[in-house]
């Protein structure tokens, strides 16, 4: 016996060399499991079938890769062929959500991991209704990240999509402070809040935005800076009936052709090109609607023409003939100056939107597009009139504005001066419009952006530039300035000192201190270890880094929401939803975890008939 026991061939050694065997078994086959999973959710693709049978036509994408692994996998393929109803398979949608809810637990506790050790964060919000009209309301945070390679990064991660049954302010903030609890992060820790423009988010006085204020004052509210220029371009393109009646040609043109196979065909096929559609709330779509008529508007025309003279279609030819005579002279110079200024808007509106920019950055390129805007205003328009004359030569159209008859207005005794108005021409008229869309574009700018422009000066002398050719007095007192605001952060007297001494040690550790950004800043204090030497300015760049710019991300969430969430998948549970939808936008952190420890915590989560 002795013997035996020392040798391992005691009964009691070969149960337990058999339950490790089986052990390693079932590991391997969950990892399939969650290869599987993981596939399915990083492609947005449905993982159940109509059929729970692996072989099956109907069973689904998970049980057909599951089917598939196992050509290639001798240990899964025998546990198939053995298994019978009612025993243990792991294949079952039970066990699915089990593990994509432990995938979407680990993920988002990574996440809310980081966000602690950052501690200062901004709370984006944004809502929309999904396929089966239940409102989601999409929660990302923006923070301050440092990787294990000391890489700062500015980070916008989503956390979850949370069915809303409030529409008011009242109501949506105790939704989102209930989750923030539920997370654990402390509201007294935010820096900011961003939202759309709506009353109930946005509001000023009942909105979130003014309710969480009272919670915390120092949750600076910065409105979405790519919605504030599509709301610039809406108020621009409704100046006068004139302009509003323009975009809604072009829109005719699009749905004129669109409407009919064999018209489309004209332009996909003989024409070669293809007509956009636009929408108020996506202001970049009007960009590519006029962008792509502008360069194509005689090729329509033709289209038009060849449409007009088929009499086989009375309504298609009397609709052509209609479109036809609103193509002309004026309608070529608005289309010719609009392009210019949605190109512009467009390239501006795009930058905005990318998760790591920064409020400095956004300001930047506010201020170039206003400088952009008032060019295109003070150029000469003889320049574009000329383009819009060739073009109009080129189609057999008349170039000019034709002249109106002018209305008499009966003069009175008592009026002396005459209505120099009815004496204005055509031409002079729509100069007139074209500067009254660029005035309303430049005071939109103004006063929409005025906050984003009020935080810039707060944190200026943080740039480079400013640390290099600012004196040390003026240094100091903005330092004491930002000190005062933000006094639960910055302790003012070695907020003042330490930005004295880094003045001078800035320009030998950055080597371009002139263009250096408060996120270039950041950087040089992580990469040469004087975090703890400079701890108030360290907390107040990364303050001024984790404000908002846009929710862009709370859009590009909802892109995700409609491929997970689609009318073939409309009775997805919301939990379900929430974690596919955490492992698909995040899936750069998803990749890296460990899953011995998802089996581990697969393996505690029940008590289960086989011991792994």
């Amino acid at each position: 016996m002795e013997t035996n026991i020392r040798s391992g061939n005691t009964l009691d050694d070969y149960l337990i060399n058999s339950i490790n065997e089986e052990k390693m078994v079932w590991r391997e086959i969950l990892k399939i499991v969650v290869d599987a999973i993981l596939f399915c959710a990083k492609n947005n693709i449905a993982l159940r079938g109509s059929n729970k049978k692996i072989g099956d036509p109907n069973c689904g994408i998970f049980l057909n890769l599951i089917e598939f692994a196992s050509h290639y996998n001798r240990t899964l393929k025998e546990r198939i062929e053995k298994h019978k109803k009612g025993s243990v398979s792991y294949f079952s949608p039970i066990i699915q959500n089990e593990i994509i809810k432990l995938i979407g637990d680990k993920t988002r506790y990574e996440i809310i991991s980081r966000i602690k050790k950052s501690k200062y964060y901004t709370i984006l919000f944004d809502c929309t209704p999904d396929i089966s009209k239940k409102e989601q309301m999409s929660q990302m945070i923006r923070y301050v990240h440092v990787d294990s390679n000391g890489k700062v990064m500015i980070e916008e991660s989503f956390i979850d999509f949370i069915h809303s049954h409030e529409k008011t302010g009242e109501g949506l903030t105790t939704e989102i402070l209930n989750k923030l609890e539920g997370n654990k992060l402390d509201i007294n820790d935010a820096r900011g809040q961003g939202y759309d423009n709506g009353a109930n988010m946005a509001g000023k006085y009942k909105g979130v935005r003014a309710r969480i204020l009272e919670i915390n004052s120092l949750a600076i509210f910065i409105p979405c800076a790519a919605h504030n220029l599509n709301l610039a371009g809406v108020h621009a393109g409704s100046t006068s009936p004139e302009m509003i009646t323009f975009f809604g040609t072009v829109q005719r043109l699009f749905n004129f052709f669109s409407s009919s196979t064999a018209r489309w065909e004209i332009l996909m096929k003989s024409l070669k090109l293809t007509l956009k559609s636009f929408s108020d709330t996506r202001w970049s779509s009007k960009a590519n609607a006029i962008t792509s008529l502008s360069l194509h508007l005689s090729e329509v025309k033709k289209g038009l023409e060849s449409i007009s003279n088929d009499l086989s279609n009375p309504e298609a030819v009397s609709n052509a003939k209609s479109l036809l005579l609103l193509i002309n002279y004026r309608f070529i110079c608005t289309l010719s100056m609009w392009n210019k200024i949605l190109q512009c808007i467009d390239r501006t509106n795009k930058a905005l939107q990318r998760k790591d920019i920064s409020i400095d950055h956004a300001a930047k390129l506010i201020d170039a597009l206003r400088c952009t805007l008032q060019g295109l205003r003070e150029a000469d328009f003889e320049l574009n009139f000329q383009e819009a004359k060739n073009l109009a030569e080129t189609m057999n159209l008349q170039a000019g504005f034709p002249d109106k008859r002018k209305k008499k207005v009966k003069k009175m005794a008592n009026y002396e001066a005459t209505d120099e108005g009815s004496n204005m021409t055509p031409e002079h008229l729509f100069k007139m419009q074209i500067y009254k869309i660029f005035d309303t574009l430049l005071s939109q700018l103004d006063w929409r952006y005025e906050q984003l422009q009020t935080i810039c000066n707060d944190f200026s002398f943080l740039y480079g530039m400013s640390l290099e050719s600012t004196s040390v007095l003026d240094l100091k007192k903005s330092a004491a300035d930002l000190a005062i605001k933000y006094s639960k952060d910055l302790n003012m007297y070695q907020f003042t000192c330490e930005i004295q001494s880094f003045k001078f040690e800035a320009s030998t550790i950055i080597p371009n201190i002139k263009t250096a950004t408060p996120l270039d800043i950041l950087q040089a204090l992580h990469d040469f270890g004087l975090i703890e030497s400079y701890p108030n300015i360290n907390i107040a760049i990364r303050i001024f880094l984790t404000l908002p710019v846009t929710t862009a991300s709370c859009e590009r969430s909802f892109s995700k929401l409609k491929l997970i969430k689609n009318y073939l998948r409309s009775t997805i549970g919301q939990e379900r939803l929430s974690n596919l939808s955490i492992i698909s936008i995040e899936y750069n952190i998803v990749k890296d975890i460990n899953y011995d420890d998802v089996i581990n915590e697969f393996a505690q989560m029940k008590a289960r008939k086989v011991q792994f």
